[in-house]
């Protein structure tokens, strides 16, 4: 956006318009957005008392997690998949491409969970976001977004990120990563720059910041005092930029997967947990080196027939254990204890078997890969903080409960807060300020990490729901 966008009086004009420019995103330096789906609902989700986040202590609670974080992170309530809801098919096991889509939906030449006929009708909003950072930086929308899955799933319904409505009758998806050695050869396996060559590109920025520096500083002089004020805020943010910019020694290679090892296994591989470490560190040395702006982690399919968690038998011994004949198997994928068995007897203890305590384990560690990420973040230090704080953590259960399949008061997550747009720490119990009853579309959480983005909202994509979250905003 620098190099291409900011040389030149044309760029002058996004500054002067009625619109943020893409630079004035109300961080210092540009933001990120990574969007989370996970499956089965989430017990116990909104236990801490509306206000200042309190995370609740008691060994099962599965915001435990959270605890380092408290005041980096909000819980929300009182958003609906509203998109979903409407159409009156299918419930949270259908949600997966309509979560961050925010439309309705289209028909295609198959089915997904549920047998609802439809699926993506727009982009969502990881890939929304990447076109128009693209845009600005003269990119491909792929170069600067990243898709990842842990699971590698046959079928329709196993995308998080679309870059559209269907093609040729088949979901217009992006191909998630699912692979940790593709993914590392595909980003990182020659990013190792020598020192000459770190100078050298160090150089290169500081002479074109220098420049943008000099022309901005001409210009505002001479604009009227809004005008200036726009402009003086723009030229702030790209000197905080050419801080930011010089730092590229910082990007190093994550460490590499060990090959040979299968990564690729549909069913219970116990490798899972090792996996989303895996991805959670490439992608935040991918942010860290401007190799993505934005990006997905599909934790794993609408179901989840693929989890058995049999890294959590030190916390009780059934997991990874064979299902008793007196209880049924929801789903597929044999008698097991995976995720979607679980979640169906969240509520009730069957032939001595805790489910409870196993969904809120279950639950728990799925915080945990949320609060791991937001440490990955965090660890890369920047001018003024870290990675964490210009970008935008977004996690959403596709539905409100393991057994209920509902779509209204989906549990969400927020970590990060753009370099400032958003307000942290907190428990808002229903976002609309108005109670249980008045619940919000999805599309109004959406619209506020575009403001956030300083982007844009997709023409009529969230138009069709009304909504904002101002609670979330730390300033008004």
């Amino acid at each position: 956006a620098i190099l291409q966008g900011l040389g030149l009086s044309a760029a002058y004009l996004p500054l002067l318009s009625t619109h943020r420019a893409l630079a004035q995103t109300g961080s210092k330096t540009a933001a990120n957005l990574v969007l989370i789906a996970w499956p089965n609902g989430c017990l116990d989700f909104h236990a801490p008392p509306e206000g200042p986040l309190v995370v609740p202590q008691d060994d099962l609670a599965p915001l435990k997690p959270l605890t380092p974080w408290r005041d980096r992170v909000s819980v929300l309530g009182g958003l609906d998949i509203r998109n979903l809801q409407d159409l009156r098919m299918g419930g949270g096991h259908a949600a997966m491409p309509f979560v961050y889509t925010g439309v309705p939906g289209a028909e295609f030449a198959g089915r997904i969970s549920d047998g609802v006929p439809r699926t993506a009708g727009g982009p969502s909003l990881d890939y929304y976001l990447a076109t128009k950072l693209a845009e600005a930086e003269g990119k491909r929308p792929d170069q600067l977004h990243l898709a990842q899955r842990t699971h590698r799933l046959n079928g329709d319904d196993i995308y998080l990120s679309f870059k559209g409505a269907p093609i040729g009758g088949r979901p217009n998806a992006v191909q998630p990563f699912d692979d940790p050695v593709e993914l590392f050869d595909r980003y990182f396996a020659t990013l190792n720059v020598d020192e000459a060559a770190l100078k050298r590109l160090r150089a290169q920025k500081k002479s074109v910041l220098d420049y943008v520096g000099k022309s901005l500083e001409r210009s505002c002089s001479r604009l009227g005092s809004e005008d200036r004020q726009r402009c003086e805020a723009h030229l702030t943010a790209v000197r905080d930029y050419e801080k930011l910019a010089t730092n590229v020694a910082a990007c190093t290679p994550p460490p590499a997967p060990q090959r040979g090892r299968d990564y690729r296994a549909e069913l219970y591989n116990p490798l899972v947990p090792e996996i989303h470490r895996m991805q959670m560190a490439m992608l935040s040395v991918a942010f860290s080196c401007g190799l993505a702006r934005t990006a997905s982690l599909q934790w794993v399919s609408s179901h989840n027939n693929q989890y058995r968690f049999q890294w959590l038998a030190n916390r009780y011994d059934r997991f990874g254990q064979a299902l008793p004949g007196e209880i049924g198997d929801t789903g597929g994928g044999g008698r097991e204890f995976h995720h979607h068995t679980i979640a169906h007897n969240e509520g009730q203890t069957i032939a001595g078997i805790d489910f409870p305590r196993m969904k809120r384990l279950v639950d728990q560690w799925f915080i945990q890969q949320f609060a791991y990420l937001l440490a990955a973040f965090d660890a890369v230090k920047e001018p003024g903080g870290s990675l964490l704080d210009r970008t935008i953590v977004v996690m959403t259960n596709l539905q409100r409960t393991g057994g209920g399949h509902q779509l209204d008061d989906v549990p969400v997550l927020i970590g990060g807060n753009a370099g400032g747009y958003f307000k942290q720490g907190q428990h808002i119990r229903w976002v609309s300020g108005r109670g249980a009853g008045n619940n919000l579309p999805m599309n109004a959480l959406l619209r506020e990490v575009c403001l956030a983005m300083g982007v844009p909202e997709p023409p009529g994509a969230f138009g069709q729901y009304g909504g904002t979250i101002p609670a979330l905003r730390a300033r008004a």
